[in-house]
């Protein structure tokens, strides 16, 4: 069945904390004058292409990724951070922003991987491409967002439900909890305005 199970939450929780750590060094080298913003922009990009085509093959256990639409979806999120990422570090150069500040919204990238994961799990099940996937952005809350997606197998198909966790939620994640399931059959979303 498509969707993440716990080992694959458990997995992506350690290589996002990996890629906080490394992305904390840079940070820090860049801080103290080791390496240029010009540098620490280009690394930065390059840890987040890494992490999300590491997430993605984590989620679907083929380092040549099963589907086209997996390596899809990793470019559009790509395209979407790197043009967030730009504005990043003009403040970052401006010295608009603490070096604690820093570190903290680059742990918001990191965290922007799970929508590859959510994704990619989707993807590779055989379901169409989501109206939306948590973390990814089209809600308040963001990156930060703690929902999950939870899948069930129907005849013909999927129901999808908006998973709330234990946390503060914005009141379009609550939407769409209230919304779900959003329903698939037959591969064709029958529903999708479930999900604001």
């Amino acid at each position: 069945m498509p969707g993440l199970n716990p080992e694959q939450y458990a997995l992506l929780a350690e290589l996002q904390a990996a890629s906080d750590a490394y992305l904390d060094s840079l940070a820090d080298a860049w801080a103290a004058g080791e390496i240029s913003l010009a540098e620490y922009q280009q690394l930065f990009k390059q840890e987040l292409k890494d992490l999300y085509l590491a997430t993605a093959w984590a989620v679907t256990g083929d380092v040549r990724a099963k589907s086209p639409a997996i390596y899809g979806q990793i470019a559009g999120t790509l395209e979407g951070q790197y043009t967030y990422a730009a504005e990043f570090f003009i403040a970052i150069g401006l010295g608009a922003l603490t070096l604690n500040q820093i570190k903290a919204r680059a742990r918001l990238y990191v965290a922007a991987g799970r929508q590859v994961a959510e994704g990619s799990a989707m993807t590779d099940g055989g379901l169409p491409e989501l109206p939306h996937y948590p973390a990814d952005g089209s809600t308040p809350c963001g990156s930060n967002d703690k929902c999950t997606l939870r899948i069930d197998s129907v005849e013909n198909g999927f129901d999808i439900y908006w998973t709330l966790h234990p946390a503060e939620h914005c009141g379009v994640c609550i939407a769409r909890a209230n919304g779900s399931p959003l329903r698939v059959r037959y591969g064709a979303i029958l529903n999708p305005e479930a999900w604001p």
